[in-house]
């Protein structure tokens, strides 16, 4: 039974939007401490640990942007299996596997970088006004391939830019916390806050694209059948 995604389309967007916004929050932040290993390093000092301890409004803005994370997460993920059961709907034989596996597919290790792109694909497709033809124009799934590299590259980058910030506040040089080492690894982590925006992006993208698609070929109906013989 096809139900409309359009409304949940709506809170993942403004989340997205939110999560964007925090990810400009942590840029200032990283580039503040950037900035102030900076002087250290002039100064030929080490860092002390208060120099790297987050102060109350990072703190905040990191707890509220985990949050943000979470209360997205979940609510694309429903969103995600109300397009892949309407997607069903529209040409179920364009699918060899059920719509549960738009939820599970996410928690499955290794699998979850391949199976929900493969999923979002043919989902696109089959919300297309004609999905057993060629694409018509504005109905590529571009969109569709750039989200998921951007998803990917950034979840990379960020661990490894954590990684690396980890590593960097807890090693001791002369007594205390190696600026240089801090300043790469916000270099890192600024980096990693772009590419999370840039894929913010483009899932917003994602889903009012295929959410327009599916809730315009609703619209139309079915396509009228074709008589015996023709």
């Amino acid at each position: 039974m096809l139900r409309s995604p359009v409304g949940l389309s709506k809170a993942v967007v403004v989340l997205l939007a939110a999560v964007a916004a925090v990810d400009c929050a942590m840029i200032y932040g990283h580039y503040s401490l950037y900035r102030l290993m900076g002087e250290r390093e002039r100064e030929g000092v080490p860092a002390s640990g208060s120099d790297v301890a987050d102060d109350p409004l990072t703190s905040a803005v990191a707890v509220l942007g985990a949050c943000l994370f979470l209360a997205t997460a979940v609510v694309f993920i429903v969103w995600f299996h109300r397009v892949r059961v309407n997607a069903g709907v529209f040409a179920p034989e364009h699918f060899g596997s059920g719509p549960g596996w738009a939820i599970g597919a996410w928690f499955i290790p290794v699998a979850n970088a391949v199976i929900p792109c493969r999923i979002a694909h043919q989902s696109w497709h089959a919300s297309r006004r004609d999905p057993d033809h060629r694409a018509a124009k504005g109905e590529r799934p571009t969109v569709v391939k750039v989200w998921w590299l951007l998803w990917l590259v950034a979840s990379v980058t960020d661990y490894l830019a954590w990684s690396a910030y980890d590593d960097a506040v807890t090693r001791k040089f002369l007594g205390g916390v190696d600026p240089a080492s801090v300043r790469a690894a916000c270099v890192a982590l600024m980096v990693a806050a772009v590419l999370d925006m840039a894929a913010a992006l483009f899932a917003a993208l994602f889903v009012r694209r295929l959410t327009a698609m599916q809730d315009a070929k609703a619209l139309r109906g079915p396509a009228p059948a074709v008589p015996a013989g023709v």
